[in-house]
C-alpha cells in the first residue's frame, strides 16, 4: 500500500461515514453526525505497517487489552493500545492513531502520563499479558515507545500544534508523526482534495522508526 493509497482510503471512509449504513428503505431517514471511522483507520494502518515490515513472525493486535502488575499497586493496570506489535513474546511497538489533534484539551498531560507509564514498565522490567486471553507474561522491549500517528494536522491551530511538538521533544518514549496537512481529510467538496498535502517525509520517518524499534 502506498502513502497515497492509505490517505485516499481514509478520505473515502470519511465520505462513506456520512451515509446511512442500511439506506433509508424508502423512508425519510437522515443522518446528522457521521459515523466514527477511528476503528477503520486502525485496521487500515495495521495493514499498512504489516506490509512495510513484511515479517510473518509479527503479531499485530488492534485494540487489544493488556494488563500489567505494578509494584505497590494491588490491582493490575489495564491499557489498550490502538495497535500493538508482539514478536517472540516481546512487546515491540505501541501505536496510538489519531484522526487529528483536536481530540484532547490537555494533550501535554496525556502524553506525559503515557511516557511515564512506558518508562515504568522498562524500569521495573514489568511483564504485561494479554487481558483475559493469555496469562503468559510477555517481555517489554527496551526500545519500546508510543508512536502517536496523526492522520491530519488540521482541526487545530498552528500555535497549539507547535506547543504539542515542543512538549513531546523531552519525552523519550513518545514519537509524533503528522501524515497530512493543508486540508483535513474529512472534506465535503471534491475540489478540496487538491489541497490535501501528504507528508511523505513523515511517512518515511514513521517507517524508519518502526523498523528501528524491532529487536
Amino acid at each position: 500500500m502506498t502513502n497515497e493509497a492509505f490517505i485516499n482510503e481514509i478520505i473515502a471512509q470519511y465520505a462513506k461515514a456520512r451515509t446511512l449504513t442500511f439506506g433509508d428503505a424508502g423512508y425519510n431517514i437522515r443522518r446528522g453526525k457521521s459515523h466514527s471511522i477511528a476503528g477503520i483507520a486502525e485496521d487500515l494502518f495495521a495493514t499498512l505497517i504489516a506490509q512495510k515490515l513484511k515479517d510473518k513472525n509479527l503479531l499485530f493486535l488492534v485494540n487489544k487489552v493488556f494488563s500489567v502488575r505494578i509494584p505497590g499497586v494491588k490491582r493490575a493496570k489495564s491499557f489498550q493500545p490502538d495497535i500493538a506489535i508482539v514478536k517472540n513474546n516481546v512487546l515491540t511497538h505501541i501505536f496510538e492513531i489519531k484522526m487529528d489533534l483536536g481530540w484532547n484539551r490537555n494533550p501535554k498531560q496525556y502524553l506525559i502520563e503515557k511516557n511515564n507509564f512506558i518508562q515504568q514498565m522498562k524500569d521495573h522490567a514489568l511483564k504485561p499479558w494479554f487481558h483475559k486471553t493469555d496469562e503468559v507474561p510477555i517481555e517489554v522491549s527496551k526500545n519500546l515507545a508510543i508512536q502517536v500517528v496523526v492522520l491530519s494536522g488540521k482541526n487545530i491551530g498552528q500555535k497549539k500544534l507547535d506547543r504539542i511538538q515542543l512538549d513531546i521533544e523531552p519525552l523519550e518514549n513518545i514519537e509524533l508523526y503528522i501524515l497530512s496537512n493543508g486540508m483535513h481529510l474529512n472534506f465535503y467538496r471534491e475540489e478540496e482534495r487538491k489541497d490535501v498535502i501528504i507528508e511523505h517525509t513523515e511517512f518515511d520517518r514513521l517507517y524508519q522508526d518502526t523498523m528501528t524499534y524491532l529487536p
